[in-house]
């Protein structure tokens, strides 16, 4: 028998929090032009430089994959995802996460 335990009030706060950012981004990022979206992506490799980072765009060329268009922070030295996971993200998540959003 599995029980579900109902959601804290701290997770349902984090979780209205990331539907609002995620709403933020995507709209964000819908508003861009290739020209601002290339430099958004430019000022963003900078910035995870300056970190010991380097950011990371996926290679797939199929719309169906699941991380197509995606992002990551990688550690160079390591060679290790730092940041956010197997699938990757968008740019907006990306910069949140570079200047230091609350994880």
């Amino acid at each position: 028998m599995i029980i579900a335990t109902p959601l804290t009030a701290e997770m349902e706060a984090w979780s209205r929090r990331h539907d609002e950012l995620c709403a933020k981004f995507n709209a964000r990022l819908e508003a861009m032009s290739d020209r601002q979206h290339k430099t958004f992506e430019s000022r963003l490799r900078r910035m995870a430089k300056r970190q010991g980072l380097m950011l990371r765009r996926s290679r797939r060329r199929d719309g169906r994959a699941l991380d197509y268009g995606a992002y990551w922070l990688i550690e160079p030295y390591l060679n290790m995802i730092k940041y956010p996971g197997e699938h990757g993200t968008d740019l907006c998540w990306i910069e949140y996460y570079l200047v230091g959003g609350d994880d």
